[in-house]
């Protein structure tokens, strides 16, 4: 293009100096053609270095994401939380150091480097398969609802988590000389007839806390609707990060003004059917059954149901053998109605 353009600017030279035109005009005219089109050739090329560096960063990206997908769901739940934990360091670093020192900035600060300690025993356990299978699904199931940015389905399930299905003893539990029957369900450890919460285990209680934290900074960095958030902060302090100001509102406008919203994200799960009807929510074990199924643990569940199976065919065996009979079977009360 370039060798064509000279070769123009020659003939239009030339054709110039027969009509007559002065040659100081004609190479005038010459020059200020060749070096248009020179830089109009430059525009082009840098548009098409612009496009080809956007395609192989897309291109980077989208093998990344490949190469994620096909590790194990452990290493795949370790690579995302160091992720967001890096996007949460970046954040308090790019403070200025009078806000690092102010009482917010401080306390942020320390509330990060606690958290990051207390993620190391999750790391560990993930790294070495020996997670709980229903705090390692459960954990799953957080971390993809973080990765959606619905964090208030993810506080749901870590509530879940928490809490738990164990009874919480309340008030005095030992109390005369007999053992009760319902006695052994209060337990501080994991067992076949009910698990015990988290709260129960320190190292577990502190990383699950550690991510309580992380989805808290998450709804900063990767903002999202207020519905879709827990305690969707307002009136901000710049001490708790500088995005958005340490505000989830400012953070969501300026996301806005960037383009980043909204987001293709799923309807909001309601109690009401298609038909109208009133729709039964899942119990929490079958959602926890569904998404191992999804995540190939395929036998989630069956070590427990084996357990309480073997207990009630001992018990039959030993009732066979002293020849007692069995107990009765309890009814239910008739309704008047």
């Amino acid at each position: 293009q370039q060798e064509q353009a000279d070769a123009a600017a020659n003939s239009k030279a030339d054709t110039a100096a027969a009509g007559g035109e002065g040659p100081s005009k004609a190479a005038a005219a010459a020059a200020a053609e060749a070096s248009g089109a020179a830089a109009a050739d430059g525009e082009a090329g840098n548009a098409g270095d612009e496009m080809l560096a956007a395609f192989k960063a897309a291109a980077e990206r989208l093998a990344a994401q490949r190469a994620e997908a096909s590790l194990p769901v452990e290493e795949r739940m370790v690579r995302m939380l160091q992720r967001w934990c890096k996007m949460w360091e970046e954040d308090l670093e790019a403070r200025s150091e009078e806000v690092k020192q102010s009482g917010m900035g401080h306390t942020t600060t320390m509330v990060f480097k606690q958290s990051m300690t207390y993620l190391e025993p999750l790391y560990e356990r993930l790294r070495r398969r020996q997670l709980v299978e229903e705090l390692k699904v459960g954990l799953w199931v957080m971390i993809q609802l973080m990765a959606e940015r619905n964090y208030l389905a993810a506080n749901d399930v870590y509530l879940k988590l928490a809490i738990g299905n164990a009874p919480w003893p309340i008030g005095v539990t030992h109390v005369g000389l007999h053992e009760r029957s319902a006695r052994e369900k209060i337990s501080h450890v994991m067992n076949s007839s009910s698990q015990a919460h988290i709260m129960n285990d320190e190292a577990t209680r502190k990383f699950f806390q550690a991510i309580k934290r992380l989805m808290t900074a998450l709804q900063r960095l990767c903002p999202t609707d207020p519905s879709r958030c827990m305690d969707f902060d307002v009136a901000g302090d710049v001490g708790r990060g500088i995005a958005g100001s340490g505000s989830n509102r400012n953070a969501l406008l300026q996301a806005q003004a960037k383009g980043e919203l909204p987001l293709a994200l799923p309807a909001a799960p309601h109690l009401v059917a298609p038909d109208g009807s009133v729709k039964i929510p899942p119990k929490w074990a079958n959602v926890l059954r569904r998404h191992a199924q999804g995540m190939g643990i395929n036998n989630y569940g069956q070590a427990h149901d084996s357990d309480s199976d073997d207990e009630q065919a001992q018990q039959q065996q030993q009732r066979a053998q002293a020849g007692t009979p069995p107990p009765p079977r309890k009814t239910p009360p008739r309704s008047p109605l």
